[in-house]
């Protein structure tokens, strides 16, 4: 028995260091770009291609990202099943070349069919993936795909990039009216930049206004939630976390005839972090129309994030990505949406759904820290009586977090207390575990 629970943790150990290589390995753009087998991300000499969504198929792969630049036209990336009876999309291919080059064109060819070019895309750069730098005269509307399938972009002036984004805003039909993205191969045109061109765009890029929220560093955090529904393992909270938009959460079959609701998703990030918001990738079916951000220090007790409540919530056809900003950012150790109102489904069932969310911040300071606790203990009346007494249970500094040692004056009494100490210590723990375990089963 031994040997096997020894083999077991050793395992266990192994698979954690491995998984922290993978995790550390990542660039900021994308944790899941890391590994080969994702369908969102394609490896190639000249570039790297990451996109936004890729169809859920389970027969074949031949529509992953990847065969953008396999060389074979009889392959195609194609996008997720999202809305797909309408034209409005939020679709983006990303070309990462590695280093900052010279590019003077790209080139994307449509599939043998022709069908589900896109029709409405525009082109933007950067050197950090920061940011979105428009590329002059290479904003589409209306575009109709070459008659041979090969749609050469030339760029005005060679860009001096790392990075060229393809935006997509509007998709066409098949011949059966369904509108999806389909692109068969990708190539570009190429030159060395100069030292001088490779500053000059760098310093463009770094003086950019960055977008709020999107590009900042991405919070490790676990997820649960107050219902889910439990019939299919398509609609469990583990997928609110696995960056794929054909897989979702959905609130449990409980009052679907009404809007009313009071249904909890939670975000623990452990030790605080300095929050600047959160991300909610959605399929445009169900999102929540009344729901408040909450934030907490001491895992019990919730506070409403500052100008973070929103009634009547209205999706954009077309959007699937919503970016929800702290102002001046929240320090937490966990946050979570409250959703008081739902949204009727097309066979008129009122739920809630989510295919992913986004936790996105900085590592907080203890002077943060602290204020972020004292405005915390205000907010729930958590205030001592002695002016001079820290409030309890919330601790004030991250040193609170960690046990103190008391101090050893021998004596039988003394060995006697510390055992009843050590039983006491260890049934809240084992309370503690217990209720986890109960309240966050996907946790």
């Amino acid at each position: 028995v031994m040997k096997i629970k020894t083999n077991r943790l050793l395992a266990t150990a192994m698979a954690f260091a491995v998984a922290c290589t993978l995790f550390l390995a990542v660039p900021l753009f994308g944790a899941r770009a890391a590994e080969a087998a994702d369908p969102c991300y394609g490896k190639g000499e000249q570039f790297d291609v990451y996109t936004s969504s890729t169809i859920k198929d389970y027969t074949d792969d031949t529509k992953q990202a990847k065969h953008m630049i396999d060389g074979n036209n009889g392959s195609f990336w194609c996008s997720a099943w999202v809305t797909e009876t309408t034209s409005p999309c939020n679709e983006w291919v990303l070309f990462d070349f590695h280093e900052i080059v010279k590019i003077e064109s790209l080139t994307l060819t449509a599939c043998d069919t022709g069908f589900m070019f896109p029709d409405a895309f525009s082109f933007s750069w950067s050197t950090s993936n920061e940011v979105e730098i428009a590329i002059a005269g290479q904003d589409y509307k209306d575009y109709e795909n070459a008659a041979d399938n090969v749609n050469v972009f030339t760029f005005e002036t060679p860009v001096v990039a790392r990075y060229i984004k393809m935006t997509i805003t509007s998709r066409t039909p098949d011949s059966g009216g369904i509108h999806l993205v389909r692109i068969a191969e990708a190539a570009a045109k190429t030159s060395t930049a100069t030292a001088e061109e490779k500053a000059a765009a760098s310093e463009k890029d770094a003086a950019a206004e960055r977008p709020l929220v999107v590009n900042d560093p991405v919070l490790a955090y676990t997820v649960s939630a107050s219902s889910f529904l439990d019939d299919h393992d398509n609609w469990l909270p583990e997928h609110l976390t696995d960056n794929n938009i054909t897989t979702q959460w959905c609130s449990e079959w409980v009052g679907t005839t009404t809007d009313e609701a009071e249904i909890y998703v939670t975000m623990t990030v452990g030790d605080p972090q300095k929050v600047s918001g959160v991300i909610i990738t959605s399929q445009l079916i169900c999102f929540p129309a009344d729901f408040t951000f909450q934030y907490t220090m001491d895992g019990n007790n919730w506070v409403d994030i500052a100008n973070a409540s929103y009634q009547g919530f209205e999706v954009t056809p077309g959007q699937n990505k919503y970016v929800f900003p702290f102002e001046g950012m929240q320090v937490a150790t966990a946050v979570r949406i409250k959703i008081t109102r739902k949204t009727a489904d097309p066979s008129g069932n009122y739920l809630v759904q989510f295919a992913d969310l986004d936790v996105r911040g900085f590592a907080a300071t203890e002077e943060e820290i602290a204020a972020a606790t004292e405005a915390f203990n205000t907010a729930i009346g958590n205030l001592p009586q002695d002016p001079n007494q820290k409030p309890k249970p919330i601790p004030a500094t991250p040193e609170d977090f960690r046990p103190k040692e008391e101090p050893k004056t021998g004596g039988c009494k003394s060995a006697l207390g510390g055992g009843f100490a050590a039983l006491g210590a260890a049934a809240v723990l084992a309370a503690a575990v217990l209720m986890k375990r109960k309240e966050g089963r996907y946790e």
